[in-house]
């Protein structure tokens, strides 16, 4: 299994932060995993395992970053002392 960034656009320093929908192409095929990079390695070696695909050079395409939500404080209490 390799993994070919040359079509990712966005910085690559983000990608180890990120926690969210990652695309990949595989086999020509868009497949998405949800999770933070380690996570997404992992379901990504299982898939392709699976799939008897190991000798496959994977292509990250997108990866939709929601770790901002993970972080911030959603609570009612902050919601009331802002306003």
């Amino acid at each position: 299994m390799s993994f070919d960034f040359s079509k990712y656009q966005l910085p690559k320093e983000t990608l180890q932060n990120a926690i969210g929908l990652w695309t990949f192409s595989i086999e020509g095929k868009d497949v998405c995993f949800w999770g933070n990079f380690e996570e997404v390695l992992k379901t990504t070696e299982l898939y392709l395992k699976t799939k008897n695909l190991q000798n496959t050079t994977i292509y990250l395409l997108d990866c939709v970053d929601y770790s901002r939500l993970f972080h911030e404080d959603h609570s009612l209490s902050s919601y009331l002392k802002s306003t």
